[in-house]
């Protein structure tokens, strides 16, 4: 929890929000913050996918004098297109003085590592995130068998599942399998397929088929 005063210019908070009054109650109850809702320095950009214009939107804003000593822009989305992250890079290196930036979003994994680096994060709460040992059983299949596991979320496209059993596998694959080369570039890869998965319209067949192909087998 962080206050006022504690503040980096820009924050990243993981929870998923589609109002300005649940963006509100999140940084208030994550981050300890109390904003109003009627502040002239309180900015609110809510979008489903954040793209390029809204980055744009977003930096005009920051640049704007504040009616006090500082204004607040708060960007929530459920994914940030990789174009926008790296125009939003730009403004993280090199923000101005009075601007404060919240972003809330699912999954920080989705963002790019140089986005993440520019940014204080309050990750989910311990028990809102899948435990490991989905991953770790995955791991120890064949690839035919881990073709079999991940069919029910394919028939059912669940997007949700599917985020969740990625999380499962990465943990499982940073904590047994960092010498097979296989599964290091799968885990280089797991950022990118969770930014397809929290797209507009995300082919959950063909991310989890890739994954079951592509992840080696091993016994932990």
């Amino acid at each position: 929890m962080l206050n006022k005063g504690m503040w980096h210019h820009a924050t990243v908070i993981e929870e998923k929000v589609s109002t300005p009054e649940e963006a509100q109650a999140v940084i208030a109850a994550r981050a300890g913050v109390p904003l109003s809702l009627h502040d002239p320095d309180v900015r609110f950009f809510l979008h489903d996918t954040f793209g390029i214009s809204e980055v744009r939107a977003l930096a005009h804003t920051a640049t704007q004098k504040p009616s006090g000593a500082r204004q607040w822009l708060i960007a929530a989305a459920l994914t940030f297109t990789t174009e926008a992250q790296n125009a939003l890079l730009k403004l993280l290196e090199d923000p101005p003085a009075a601007s404060r930036f919240i972003i809330i979003i699912p999954r920080a994994a989705t963002l790019l590592p140089t986005v993440r680096s520019r940014v204080a994060l309050l990750r989910r709460p311990p028990q809102d995130v899948r435990p490991p040992d989905e991953g770790v059983h995955l791991l120890a299949l064949e690839r035919g068998e881990k073709l079999r596991y991940v069919a029910p979320l394919v028939k059912k496209g669940d997007k949700e599942g599917a985020l969740a059993l990625l999380d499962a596998l990465e943990a499982a694959l940073a904590r047994y399998a960092r010498d097979d080369e296989a599964a290091r570039a799968l885990l280089r890869q797991l950022p990118l397929l969770r930014t397809y998965l929290l797209g507009r319209a995300p082919s959950v067949k063909q991310i989890l088929e890739y994954v079951a192909v592509t992840c080696p087998m091993v016994y932990p």
